[in-house]
């Protein structure tokens, strides 16, 4: 952390005070957008079962913050963001892993507010990345959401 300014200092300090493990608030916070290769992303967080009226409404505020800092993301291709029938579904694509670090950065105070609460559970994440020499680095990015389904592989 000593190499980060004072602005660097404190979103890492707000990221982590959330519960983002440091390393990668602080690759959020210095990532510098590199377009190289798009990466498809599809997941899915199942909205518990029993929700009342109030804490759906809460849940609808916090993932419709959570599209706009996806949308507002450096290296975003596009996105979709959805609830349907018990879920929480997202289609990204990205131009890069960089663009996955700011995503992370942006989207991550909304994203806890959604799973924080046990209102949403994280199932799966499906990724197809046109690049075969990043299909590691996503697959070492995106594992830290625990999704019970999980695969990222080669586009064909």
């Amino acid at each position: 952390m000593a190499e980060l300014n004072a602005k660097q200092k404190k979103s890492v300090e707000a990221l982590t005070s959330l519960g983002l493990p440091e390393v990668q608030a602080i690759a959020s916070v210095t990532a510098v957008h590199k377009p190289t290769a798009p990466t498809h992303m599809y997941y899915t967080l199942k909205i518990k079962d029993g929700i009342d009226a109030a804490e759906m409404a809460e849940l609808e505020k916090n993932w419709k913050a959570y599209a706009a800092a996806s949308k507002a993301s450096k290296g975003k291709i596009t996105v979709s963001h959805a609830i349907s029938d018990g879920w929480l579904i997202a289609v990204e694509v990205h131009d890069s892993p960089s663009s996955m670090d700011i995503h992370i950065g942006n989207c991550f105070p909304d994203y806890i507010k959604c799973v924080g609460t046990g209102s949403a559970v994280m199932k799966e994440i499906i990724g197809t990345c046109t690049s075969s020499k990043e299909i590691e680095w996503w697959k070492k990015s995106a594992s830290a959401w625990g999704a019970e389904k999980f695969i990222i592989t080669a586009a064909l």
